[in-house]
Protein backbone atom coordinates (compact mmCIF):
# COMPACT_ATOMS: atom_id res chain seq x y z
CA UNK A 1 0.00 0.00 0.00
CA UNK A 2 1.34 3.44 -0.93
CA UNK A 3 1.28 5.97 1.91
CA UNK A 4 0.67 9.59 0.96
CA UNK A 5 2.31 11.80 3.55
CA UNK A 6 0.37 15.01 4.18
CA UNK A 7 2.27 17.92 5.64
CA UNK A 8 1.44 19.74 8.85
CA UNK A 9 0.83 23.35 7.86
CA UNK A 10 3.83 25.57 8.48
CA UNK A 11 5.28 28.29 6.32
CA UNK A 12 8.68 29.05 4.88
CA UNK A 13 7.10 31.80 2.83
CA UNK A 14 5.05 34.89 3.46
CA UNK A 15 2.88 34.23 0.42
CA UNK A 16 -0.67 33.45 1.49
CA UNK A 17 -2.56 33.17 -1.78
CA UNK A 18 -5.80 34.69 -3.10
CA UNK A 19 -8.72 32.65 -4.42
CA UNK A 20 -9.54 33.94 -7.88
CA UNK A 21 -12.49 31.89 -9.14
CA UNK A 22 -15.14 29.38 -8.25
CA UNK A 23 -12.82 26.46 -9.03
CA UNK A 24 -10.63 27.57 -6.10
CA UNK A 25 -7.60 28.51 -8.18
CA UNK A 26 -5.32 30.52 -5.93
CA UNK A 27 -2.90 33.28 -7.02
CA UNK A 28 0.51 32.47 -5.55
CA UNK A 29 3.19 34.68 -7.12
CA UNK A 30 4.47 36.10 -10.38
CA UNK A 31 5.80 33.41 -12.68
CA UNK A 32 9.21 35.08 -12.79
CA UNK A 33 9.54 34.45 -9.03
CA UNK A 34 9.90 30.72 -9.79
CA UNK A 35 13.35 30.25 -11.37
CA UNK A 36 14.15 27.54 -13.86
CA UNK A 37 15.17 24.18 -12.33
CA UNK A 38 15.01 25.54 -8.78
CA UNK A 39 12.27 25.52 -6.17
CA UNK A 40 10.40 28.09 -4.11
CA UNK A 41 7.94 27.56 -1.28
CA UNK A 42 4.45 29.08 -1.02
CA UNK A 43 1.75 28.86 1.65
CA UNK A 44 -1.58 27.98 -0.01
CA UNK A 45 -4.69 27.45 2.11
CA UNK A 46 -2.55 26.65 5.12
CA UNK A 47 -0.28 24.17 3.31
CA UNK A 48 3.35 24.53 2.24
CA UNK A 49 3.70 23.83 -1.47
CA UNK A 50 7.01 23.57 -3.35
CA UNK A 51 6.91 25.09 -6.84
CA UNK A 52 9.29 24.17 -9.67
CA UNK A 53 9.62 25.25 -13.31
CA UNK A 54 11.44 22.93 -15.66
CA UNK A 55 11.38 24.12 -19.24
CA UNK A 56 7.79 24.98 -20.06
CA UNK A 57 6.35 22.82 -17.28
CA UNK A 58 5.25 23.99 -13.82
CA UNK A 59 5.13 21.55 -10.92
CA UNK A 60 3.60 21.84 -7.45
CA UNK A 61 4.20 19.26 -4.74
CA UNK A 62 4.10 19.23 -0.95
CA UNK A 63 7.14 20.88 0.64
CA UNK A 64 7.11 18.20 3.36
CA UNK A 65 9.81 15.52 3.21
CA UNK A 66 8.42 12.49 5.08
CA UNK A 67 11.86 10.98 5.62
CA UNK A 68 13.47 13.93 7.41
CA UNK A 69 10.07 15.19 8.65
CA UNK A 70 11.10 18.68 7.59
CA UNK A 71 9.69 21.22 5.12
CA UNK A 72 12.62 21.22 2.71
CA UNK A 73 11.68 19.86 -0.73
CA UNK A 74 11.59 23.35 -2.27
CA UNK A 75 15.33 23.51 -1.54
CA UNK A 76 16.02 20.19 -3.28
CA UNK A 77 18.06 19.55 -6.42
CA UNK A 78 16.05 19.12 -9.62
CA UNK A 79 17.11 16.45 -12.09
CA UNK A 80 15.76 13.71 -14.33
CA UNK A 81 15.80 9.93 -14.62
CA UNK A 82 14.70 8.88 -18.06
CA UNK A 83 11.39 10.64 -18.66
CA UNK A 84 10.89 11.33 -14.95
CA UNK A 85 11.56 14.85 -13.70
CA UNK A 86 12.50 14.58 -10.04
CA UNK A 87 13.63 16.54 -7.01
CA UNK A 88 16.09 15.21 -4.42
CA UNK A 89 15.52 16.11 -0.79
CA UNK A 90 18.42 18.19 0.56
CA UNK A 91 18.38 16.14 3.78
CA UNK A 92 18.54 12.37 3.18
CA UNK A 93 18.57 12.61 -0.64
CA UNK A 94 15.42 10.61 -1.44
CA UNK A 95 14.00 11.68 -4.80
CA UNK A 96 10.39 12.36 -5.74
CA UNK A 97 8.67 12.41 -9.13
CA UNK A 98 7.50 16.00 -9.62
CA UNK A 99 4.51 14.85 -11.68
CA UNK A 100 3.17 12.20 -9.29
CA UNK A 101 4.88 12.78 -5.93
CA UNK A 102 6.07 9.15 -5.93
CA UNK A 103 9.31 8.46 -4.06
CA UNK A 104 11.65 6.74 -6.52
CA UNK A 105 13.54 4.84 -3.81
CA UNK A 106 10.51 3.64 -1.84
CA UNK A 107 7.39 2.51 -3.68
CA UNK A 108 5.33 2.82 -0.48
CA UNK A 109 5.85 6.57 -0.10
CA UNK A 110 4.29 9.41 -2.05
CA UNK A 111 3.87 13.10 -1.28
CA UNK A 112 0.86 15.15 -2.42
CA UNK A 113 0.91 16.94 -5.77
CA UNK A 114 -1.30 19.88 -6.75
CA UNK A 115 -2.75 21.15 -10.00
CA UNK A 116 -0.92 24.27 -11.16
CA UNK A 117 -0.93 26.70 -14.05
CA UNK A 118 0.34 30.09 -15.18
CA UNK A 119 -2.34 32.63 -16.08
CA UNK A 120 -1.42 36.14 -17.27
CA UNK A 121 2.06 35.74 -15.83
CA UNK A 122 0.79 34.60 -12.41
CA UNK A 123 1.34 31.16 -10.91
CA UNK A 124 -1.92 29.63 -9.69
CA UNK A 125 -2.55 26.52 -7.61
CA UNK A 126 -5.85 24.68 -7.40
CA UNK A 127 -6.58 24.68 -3.67
CA UNK A 128 -6.78 21.17 -2.19
CA UNK A 129 -10.37 20.13 -1.61
CA UNK A 130 -9.50 18.95 1.89
CA UNK A 131 -7.67 22.08 2.97
CA UNK A 132 -9.15 24.53 5.44
CA UNK A 133 -8.85 28.29 5.36
CA UNK A 134 -6.63 29.75 8.04
CA UNK A 135 -9.55 30.70 10.26
CA UNK A 136 -11.58 27.55 9.61
CA UNK A 137 -14.18 26.56 12.17
CA UNK A 138 -13.96 22.81 12.67
CA UNK A 139 -17.22 21.45 14.04
CA UNK A 140 -17.39 19.31 17.11
CA UNK A 141 -18.24 15.70 17.75
CA UNK A 142 -19.69 14.50 21.08
CA UNK A 143 -17.27 14.66 23.99
CA UNK A 144 -16.32 16.52 27.20
CA UNK A 145 -15.54 19.70 25.23
CA UNK A 146 -18.70 19.69 23.12
CA UNK A 147 -19.99 22.86 24.80
CA UNK A 148 -16.80 24.83 24.12
CA UNK A 149 -15.42 26.75 21.16
CA UNK A 150 -11.62 26.81 21.29
CA UNK A 151 -9.36 29.12 19.26
CA UNK A 152 -5.80 27.98 18.55
CA UNK A 153 -2.79 29.98 17.40
CA UNK A 154 -0.68 26.94 16.50
CA UNK A 155 0.85 26.85 13.01
CA UNK A 156 3.36 24.00 12.67
CA UNK A 157 1.17 21.32 14.27
CA UNK A 158 -2.17 22.98 13.65
CA UNK A 159 -3.88 19.90 12.24
CA UNK A 160 -2.65 17.69 15.07
CA UNK A 161 -3.88 20.02 17.81
CA UNK A 162 -7.14 20.62 15.97
CA UNK A 163 -7.81 16.88 15.71
CA UNK A 164 -6.94 16.30 19.38
CA UNK A 165 -9.45 18.94 20.47
CA UNK A 166 -12.10 17.76 18.03
CA UNK A 167 -11.73 14.23 19.38
CA UNK A 168 -12.80 15.62 22.76
CA UNK A 169 -15.82 17.33 21.22
CA UNK A 170 -14.58 20.93 20.84
CA UNK A 171 -15.47 23.28 18.03
CA UNK A 172 -12.11 24.66 16.90
CA UNK A 173 -11.37 28.07 15.40
CA UNK A 174 -7.95 27.87 13.77
CA UNK A 175 -5.93 31.08 13.56
CA UNK A 176 -2.28 30.27 12.77
CA UNK A 177 -0.52 33.39 13.99
CA UNK A 178 3.16 32.79 13.22
CA UNK A 179 5.22 30.68 10.88
CA UNK A 180 8.95 30.07 10.67
CA UNK A 181 11.40 30.65 7.81
CA UNK A 182 15.13 30.15 7.50
CA UNK A 183 17.26 33.08 8.63
CA UNK A 184 17.67 35.38 5.61
CA UNK A 185 21.43 35.58 6.21
CA UNK A 186 22.71 32.02 6.37
CA UNK A 187 26.37 32.94 6.91
CA UNK A 188 26.24 33.18 10.76
CA UNK A 189 24.34 29.87 10.93
CA UNK A 190 26.85 28.14 8.69
CA UNK A 191 29.77 29.59 10.65
CA UNK A 192 28.26 28.30 13.90
CA UNK A 193 27.83 24.83 12.42
CA UNK A 194 31.40 24.75 11.08
CA UNK A 195 32.65 25.60 14.55
CA UNK A 196 30.58 22.79 16.04
CA UNK A 197 31.75 20.30 13.40
CA UNK A 198 35.38 21.31 14.02
CA UNK A 199 35.07 20.48 17.71
CA UNK A 200 35.21 24.08 18.94
CA UNK A 201 32.20 23.79 21.27
CA UNK A 202 32.11 22.10 24.67
CA UNK A 203 28.38 22.41 25.37
CA UNK A 204 25.29 23.07 23.26
CA UNK A 205 21.93 24.40 24.45
CA UNK A 206 18.94 23.93 22.16
CA UNK A 207 15.88 26.05 22.88
CA UNK A 208 13.40 24.89 20.23
CA UNK A 209 12.67 21.89 18.05
CA UNK A 210 12.22 24.23 15.10
CA UNK A 211 15.71 25.64 15.52
CA UNK A 212 17.30 22.26 16.17
CA UNK A 213 15.80 20.76 13.02
CA UNK A 214 16.77 23.75 10.89
CA UNK A 215 20.37 23.55 12.12
CA UNK A 216 20.52 19.85 11.26
CA UNK A 217 18.96 20.46 7.84
CA UNK A 218 21.46 23.26 7.13
CA UNK A 219 24.34 20.97 8.13
CA UNK A 220 23.00 18.41 5.64
CA UNK A 221 22.89 21.00 2.85
CA UNK A 222 26.45 22.04 3.70
CA UNK A 223 27.65 18.44 3.48
CA UNK A 224 28.84 18.35 7.11
CA UNK A 225 25.93 16.49 8.70
CA UNK A 226 28.08 13.51 9.74
CA UNK A 227 30.65 15.80 11.37
CA UNK A 228 27.93 17.73 13.21
CA UNK A 229 26.33 14.49 14.41
CA UNK A 230 29.68 13.21 15.73
CA UNK A 231 30.33 16.54 17.45
CA UNK A 232 26.92 16.57 19.15
CA UNK A 233 27.46 13.00 20.34
CA UNK A 234 30.78 14.06 21.89
CA UNK A 235 29.75 17.28 23.66
CA UNK A 236 27.30 17.92 26.47
CA UNK A 237 23.86 18.93 25.26
CA UNK A 238 20.83 20.55 26.90
CA UNK A 239 17.33 20.61 25.39
CA UNK A 240 15.11 23.26 26.93
CA UNK A 241 11.90 21.40 26.21
CA UNK A 242 10.38 18.26 24.70
CA UNK A 243 10.35 19.55 21.12
CA UNK A 244 14.09 20.20 20.98
CA UNK A 245 14.73 16.89 22.76
CA UNK A 246 12.59 15.09 20.19
CA UNK A 247 14.45 16.78 17.32
CA UNK A 248 17.71 15.38 18.71
CA UNK A 249 16.19 11.94 19.26
CA UNK A 250 15.02 11.88 15.66
CA UNK A 251 18.67 11.77 14.54
CA UNK A 252 19.73 9.28 17.17
CA UNK A 253 20.95 11.70 19.84
CA UNK A 254 19.84 12.26 23.42
CA UNK A 255 20.32 15.39 25.54
CA UNK A 256 23.15 14.51 27.92
CA UNK A 257 22.01 16.92 30.66
CA UNK A 258 18.44 16.75 31.99
CA UNK A 259 16.44 19.83 32.98
CA UNK A 260 14.03 19.87 35.90
CA UNK A 261 12.28 23.04 34.66
CA UNK A 262 12.07 23.80 30.90
CA UNK A 263 12.87 27.51 31.17
CA UNK A 264 15.91 29.75 30.91
CA UNK A 265 16.08 29.81 34.70
CA UNK A 266 16.02 26.03 34.67
CA UNK A 267 18.98 26.00 32.28
CA UNK A 268 20.89 28.43 34.50
CA UNK A 269 20.13 26.36 37.62
CA UNK A 270 21.45 23.25 35.86
CA UNK A 271 24.63 24.88 34.56
CA UNK A 272 25.31 26.62 37.85
CA UNK A 273 26.43 23.25 39.22
CA UNK A 274 29.11 22.84 36.55
CA UNK A 275 32.56 24.33 36.00
CA UNK A 276 32.16 26.47 32.87
CA UNK A 277 35.45 28.36 33.04
CA UNK A 278 36.89 28.53 29.53
CA UNK A 279 34.02 26.52 28.01
CA UNK A 280 32.68 27.48 24.60
CA UNK A 281 28.89 27.15 24.74
CA UNK A 282 26.70 27.06 21.65
CA UNK A 283 23.20 28.42 22.27
CA UNK A 284 20.44 27.91 19.70
CA UNK A 285 18.02 30.79 20.19
CA UNK A 286 14.78 31.78 18.52
CA UNK A 287 13.38 35.07 17.17
CA UNK A 288 12.70 37.68 19.86
CA UNK A 289 14.15 35.35 22.51
CA UNK A 290 15.12 37.12 25.70
CA UNK A 291 18.60 35.62 25.81
CA UNK A 292 20.31 38.26 27.91
CA UNK A 293 20.02 36.37 31.22
CA UNK A 294 21.54 33.15 29.95
CA UNK A 295 24.32 34.84 27.98
CA UNK A 296 25.19 37.08 30.94
CA UNK A 297 25.25 34.05 33.24
CA UNK A 298 27.57 32.17 30.88
CA UNK A 299 29.98 35.10 30.62
CA UNK A 300 29.90 35.57 34.38
CA UNK A 301 30.79 31.89 34.81
CA UNK A 302 33.85 32.34 32.59
CA UNK A 303 32.34 30.70 29.50
CA UNK A 304 32.25 32.01 25.94
CA UNK A 305 28.67 31.88 24.64
CA UNK A 306 28.15 31.44 20.90
CA UNK A 307 24.51 32.16 20.07
CA UNK A 308 22.86 31.26 16.77
CA UNK A 309 19.45 32.19 15.34
CA UNK A 310 18.61 29.63 12.63
CA UNK A 311 15.16 30.98 11.78
CA UNK A 312 12.90 34.02 11.76
CA UNK A 313 9.17 34.45 12.17
CA UNK A 314 6.90 35.31 9.28
CA UNK A 315 3.18 36.00 9.19
CA UNK A 316 1.05 32.86 9.44
CA UNK A 317 -2.32 34.58 9.10
CA UNK A 318 -3.76 37.43 7.12
CA UNK A 319 -4.97 40.47 9.03
CA UNK A 320 -8.66 39.65 8.38
CA UNK A 321 -8.18 36.36 10.22
CA UNK A 322 -6.82 38.13 13.30
CA UNK A 323 -9.60 40.71 13.05
CA UNK A 324 -12.15 37.87 12.97
CA UNK A 325 -10.57 36.18 16.00
CA UNK A 326 -10.66 39.41 18.03
CA UNK A 327 -14.31 39.96 17.09
CA UNK A 328 -15.20 36.43 18.20
CA UNK A 329 -13.52 36.88 21.59
CA UNK A 330 -15.00 40.32 22.22
CA UNK A 331 -18.49 39.01 21.44
CA UNK A 332 -18.01 36.05 23.78
CA UNK A 333 -18.03 33.39 21.06
CA UNK A 334 -14.69 31.84 22.12
CA UNK A 335 -14.49 29.87 25.36
CA UNK A 336 -10.73 29.17 25.33
CA UNK A 337 -7.77 30.75 23.55
CA UNK A 338 -4.84 28.33 23.27
CA UNK A 339 -1.24 29.54 22.93
CA UNK A 340 1.52 27.00 22.34
CA UNK A 341 4.44 29.42 21.94
CA UNK A 342 5.46 32.83 23.18
CA UNK A 343 5.72 34.00 19.57
CA UNK A 344 1.98 33.46 19.10
CA UNK A 345 1.22 35.82 21.99
CA UNK A 346 3.61 38.49 20.72
CA UNK A 347 2.54 38.21 17.10
CA UNK A 348 -1.17 38.35 17.86
CA UNK A 349 -0.69 41.58 19.78
CA UNK A 350 1.55 43.03 17.03
CA UNK A 351 -1.08 42.44 14.34
CA UNK A 352 -3.86 43.71 16.60
CA UNK A 353 -1.88 46.90 17.32
CA UNK A 354 -1.38 47.46 13.59
CA UNK A 355 -5.13 47.11 13.10
CA UNK A 356 -5.91 49.42 16.03
CA UNK A 357 -7.45 46.50 17.91
CA UNK A 358 -5.02 46.03 20.81
CA UNK A 359 -7.51 47.29 23.41
CA UNK A 360 -10.24 45.10 21.93
CA UNK A 361 -7.91 42.08 21.93
CA UNK A 362 -7.04 42.65 25.58
CA UNK A 363 -10.73 42.97 26.46
CA UNK A 364 -11.55 39.82 24.52
CA UNK A 365 -8.80 37.81 26.21
CA UNK A 366 -9.95 39.01 29.63
CA UNK A 367 -13.37 37.49 29.06
CA UNK A 368 -11.90 34.29 27.53
CA UNK A 369 -10.17 31.42 29.31
CA UNK A 370 -6.50 31.34 28.30
CA UNK A 371 -4.64 28.05 28.02
CA UNK A 372 -0.87 27.77 27.50
CA UNK A 373 1.34 24.75 26.91
CA UNK A 374 3.87 25.63 29.62
CA UNK A 375 5.40 28.22 31.94
CA UNK A 376 7.32 30.19 29.29
CA UNK A 377 4.17 30.93 27.29
CA UNK A 378 2.21 31.55 30.49
CA UNK A 379 4.77 34.16 31.55
CA UNK A 380 4.37 35.95 28.20
CA UNK A 381 0.60 36.13 28.72
CA UNK A 382 0.89 37.30 32.33
CA UNK A 383 3.37 40.00 31.27
CA UNK A 384 0.42 41.61 29.48
CA UNK A 385 -1.62 41.64 32.71
CA UNK A 386 -3.75 38.73 31.57
CA UNK A 387 -4.71 35.66 33.57
CA UNK A 388 -3.74 32.15 32.47
CA UNK A 389 -6.41 29.76 33.66
CA UNK A 390 -5.20 26.51 32.10
CA UNK A 391 -1.60 25.26 32.02
CA UNK A 392 -0.17 21.78 32.65
CA UNK A 393 1.65 21.44 35.96
CA UNK A 394 4.25 19.22 34.26
CA UNK A 395 4.81 17.33 31.01
CA UNK A 396 4.49 20.28 28.66
CA UNK A 397 3.13 18.42 25.65
CA UNK A 398 0.01 19.01 23.57
CA UNK A 399 -1.64 15.91 25.02
CA UNK A 400 -1.13 17.24 28.54
CA UNK A 401 -2.52 20.62 27.49
CA UNK A 402 -5.65 19.06 25.97
CA UNK A 403 -6.16 16.99 29.12
CA UNK A 404 -5.95 20.17 31.23
CA UNK A 405 -8.53 21.86 29.01
CA UNK A 406 -10.84 18.86 29.44
CA UNK A 407 -10.40 19.02 33.23
CA UNK A 408 -11.23 22.74 33.19
CA UNK A 409 -14.38 22.09 31.16
CA UNK A 410 -15.46 19.37 33.57
CA UNK A 411 -14.88 21.67 36.56
CA UNK A 412 -16.89 24.43 34.86
CA UNK A 413 -19.73 22.03 34.13
CA UNK A 414 -19.77 20.80 37.72
CA UNK A 415 -19.81 24.30 39.19
CA UNK A 416 -22.70 25.38 36.97
CA UNK A 417 -24.86 22.34 37.69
Amino acid sequence: MVSTFEERPRSNSSSSGKVVDAESWVDVCRADRVPQARGVCALVEGRQIALFRVGAELFAISNYDPFSRAFVLSRGIVGSKGDVIKVASPVYKQTFDLRTGQCLENADVRVPVYESRIESGVVQIKAPATSRPANAIVKASPGPLSAWTIAIGETRERERLCEMLRAKGATVVSCPVVAAADAPDSAPVEQWLRGLAAGELDLCVFYTGEGTRRLLATAQRMGIAADVHRALAAVQTVARGPKSARALRDVGLLPSLALETPTTEGIIDLLRTRDLAGAKVGVQLYPRASSKRLLQFLRGAGAEPRPVFPYVYADGSEEPVVRDLVARMVSGHVDVMVFTSRAQVDRLFEVAARLGLEAALTAGLRRTRIATIGPVVAAAVRARNLRVGIVPAELFFMKSLVNEIVSAAQRAASSSS
